[in-house]
């Protein structure tokens, strides 16, 4: 008797990056997670992208142009959207999507859906507004697109909360540094007192009073009564 091959784990639902360009830059970023269904654009302030009815016709103010069915990714294509597919060094557009099967037309919708595929990067046109499309791998982080998305008064508060941490740390290190090294001495911050060159007769009273400096120093000062010993 054949043992039963055991069941392969179903793959995690895909992660999908769609963004809004504007001069080839992407000005908003929104990922489609693992537990969304749908990408929405329109008017509505639900909606993840804003883009004004009259430019395409799906007859609501929210329209969902991605959806997650099953495992598949599917873009929406409804009229005035239309999409550019960019896989293997291949561009494919219009009906060559539906000749290659990459897209299906419902005839009685009138609506095509095409599958974003691994591989695959999308453009869609949307009256004008252009959109990407393509699935990401799990743990990447777009720092750029978080940052785009926060109100600019926030990113600002939060960018200069990080610079005044950096400082408070270097300080931090420096003073530490100082308390556990007291006798360290700096070349560069060390000056000598300057020496006073004397000529003639004076040169003997510099001697005179530097011998008497040494002796001093390891007898002890008159003044003080300290004993270095």
């Amino acid at each position: 008797m054949a043992r039963a091959r055991p069941r392969q784990p179903e793959p995690p639902p895909a992660l999908v990056e769609m963004a809004q360009m504007w001069d080839g830059v992407a000005v908003r970023t929104v990922l489609l997670e693992r537990t969304r269904r749908a990408l929405t654009i329109g008017e509505s302030h639900a909606c993840d992208f804003f883009a004004p009815v009259d430019r395409f016709d799906p007859g609501a103010e929210s329209f969902a142009i991605v959806e997650r069915v099953g495992a598949e990714i599917h873009v929406r294509l409804v009229a005035g959207v239309t999409a550019r597919v960019e896989r293997g060094g291949r561009t494919l557009s219009g009906a060559e999507l539906l000749a290659t099967g990459l897209a299906r037309r419902d005839e009685a919708t009138g609506e095509s859906r095409l599958r974003l595929l691994p591989d695959a990067r999308v453009t869609l046109d949307v009256g004008g507004l252009q959109f990407v499309l393509q699935r990401v791998r799990a743990g990447r982080f777009d720092l750029r697109a978080a940052l785009g998305d926060l109100d600019p008064r926030l990113a600002g508060a939060l960018s200069l909360a990080f610079f005044c941490g950096y400082g408070a740390i270097a300080i931090a290190v420096v003073y530490a540094a100082a308390q556990a090294m007291p006798d360290l001495t700096l070349p560069f911050l060390h000056r000598a007192p300057p020496e006073v060159y004397t000529r003639g007769p004076e040169i003997e009273l510099r001697m005179v009073l530097k011998a008497s400096s040494q002796n001093a120093d390891r007898v002890g000062s008159p003044l003080t009564g300290h004993d270095p010993r």
